[in-house]
């Protein structure tokens, strides 16, 4: 990943934990990156070129923004937004990277 976008991305932290709810299993993954995002000038660009995201049914693809960070662009469009995370719930088995572009909101400043 990090040849095909040009900066070097790192793992922090890997999670996964798993859970049954009513007889369905909830898989929840979560990685921490380093310098996954590129940021010019204060603003911060999640894209990942052509990088693209493989689900399987009933997944759940969730970027989640700092607290009052002013969001510019949002690419695909998110399933939904709740408060500082942007939610994707693909239809298909794979879908870009979302590309969030946000800046430091006027009340972090």
């Amino acid at each position: 990943v990090s040849e095909k976008v040009g900066r070097n991305i790192e793992v922090i932290s890997m999670n996964s934990t798993m859970t049954e709810r009513s007889g369905i299993l909830e898989v929840v993954e979560t990685a921490r990156l380093l310098n996954a995002a590129s940021v010019t000038n204060g603003i911060v660009d999640t894209s990942l070129k052509d990088i693209s995201i493989y689900s399987v049914n009933d997944s759940q693809i969730v970027v989640v923004v700092p607290e009052g960070a002013d969001i510019l662009t949002i690419e695909p469009t998110p399933t939904k937004v709740v408060e500082n995370a942007i939610y994707w719930q693909p239809s298909e088995s794979s879908m870009s990277f979302p590309r969030v572009i946000f800046k430091e909101g006027e009340e972090g400043k």
